[in-house]
């Protein structure tokens, strides 16, 4: 076991409990930041938090409590990775989402790469795959947390 994520227990336990890291965030490096910033706030109205460093191009979001999504610019070019790798968003209703896809000539694709697809998961979970600016995978879904 390894002592350092002792700080990420459950203060309230044994302390007999597994240490659990704490997702803190994610960063995506891009090329562009203005281009970036008004995909994530068009399509998932992300919260501006303050960016506490005082260098490059980065702008910070609140996704949940305590996590946080970060975007700094500086690629030189799109990433090129499959979908398997991506960050997800739940939403209220997929259907709608789909729909503002549609209404702004953005492709979605199911698991498999189907293009227009819809994945039907066997826990009842729908679901889609979109790129952002640079080539990184976002899947959308509707579980209920």
């Amino acid at each position: 076991m390894f002592s350092f994520f002792a700080n990420a227990q459950n203060k309230k336990g044994t302390g007999n409990e597994k240490p659990v890291p704490t997702l803190d965030h994610i960063a995506f490096y891009v090329k562009n930041l203005d281009t970036s910033v008004k995909f994530y706030n068009k399509y998932f109205q992300l919260d501006s938090i303050k960016n506490p460093f005082k260098f490059g191009r980065v702008k910070w979001f609140k996704v949940n409590p305590g996590i946080q999504f970060h975007l700094i610019e500086g690629a030189k070019e799109k990433v090129v990775i499959p979908e398997f790798s991506h960050l997800c968003f739940s939403i209220k209703s997929l259907t709608n989402f789909i729909k503002e896809l549609k209404q702004n000539g953005v492709s979605y694709y199911d698991s498999a790469g189907k293009k227009n697809g819809v994945n039907h998961r066997p826990d009842g979970i729908s679901q889609i795959f979109i790129q952002d600016p640079d080539g990184y995978w976002v899947e959308i879904n509707d579980v209920v947390h």
